[in-house]
């Protein structure tokens, strides 16, 4: 995200309670170490709830 921008970007793209653009208040950071240590728990659990679809 390019924080530079926000002084440029659009009033009605910047979330008032958060006071920056939508895109990064809805957003979420990647945690890749989690991901490296959850991975395969989470693939399971996705893949069961997939196949109940």
């Amino acid at each position: 995200m390019n924080e530079k921008a926000y002084s440029v970007t659009a009033p009605e793209l910047i979330d008032p309670e958060a006071k920056v653009p939508w895109t990064k208040s809805k957003g979420f950071l990647r945690d890749i170490n989690w991901w490296a240590e959850n991975r395969t728990k989470v693939n399971g659990v996705w893949s069961n709830w997939i196949l109940q679809k």
